[in-house]
């Protein structure tokens, strides 16, 4: 309770869309204990990464924007409008194929 309204103070003096991008990454990474993370928003036909922390250069460079219609998992989330979990990459390489390799350079054993 005490990190939700700690995010809910933090949230209430954000000005900016980024801000608050920042502001969820950073605390539900804290939060879940997660390695990384990132939100993207929706252009049109495809997903902007707005925040992104912990993975490396290479996912940096070549993730900025993709394809909506891609078969990944923040895509499939965001056509869904809905979350989902992936929980080892054994699962990630049935359902995405085209994930293996981001989780391979970011070191990434599960999406959410």
């Amino acid at each position: 309770l005490l990190q939700l309204q700690a995010v809910t103070a933090k949230l209430s003096l954000a000005i900016t869309p980024e801000e608050v991008a920042e502001i969820i990454v950073s605390n539900g990474m804290e939060a879940t204990g997660a390695a990384s993370g990132r939100i993207a928003v929706v252009q049109g036909d495809r997903l902007a990464v707005a925040v992104s922390k912990g993975y490396s250069r290479e996912v940096e460079e070549n993730w900025k924007l993709f394809a909506l219609s891609a078969p990944l998992p923040m895509a499939t989330a965001a056509r869904q409008g809905a979350p989902f979990f992936i929980h080892d990459l054994d699962q990630a390489r049935r359902e995405f194929p085209m994930a293996e390799p981001l989780m391979k350079s970011s070191n990434i054993a599960a999406f959410a």
